[in-house]
């Protein structure tokens, strides 16, 4: 739940938000999800 939250907040243009709700997912099996949105932050950053 707090990954979808996280790319919604991306979407809002708040990744400050977004790395920090990031930053509490640390379930092993979500790692892959979580590097997902870590790399759609870093292309937003580039806009």
């Amino acid at each position: 739940m707090r990954l979808h939250a996280a790319n919604v907040l991306i979407k809002q243009g708040k990744p400050d938000h977004a790395k920090t709700l990031m930053a509490t997912v640390d379930e092993p099996s979500l790692q892959g999800q979580k590097q997902k949105l870590v790399a759609q932050l870093a292309e937003t950053a580039k806009k």
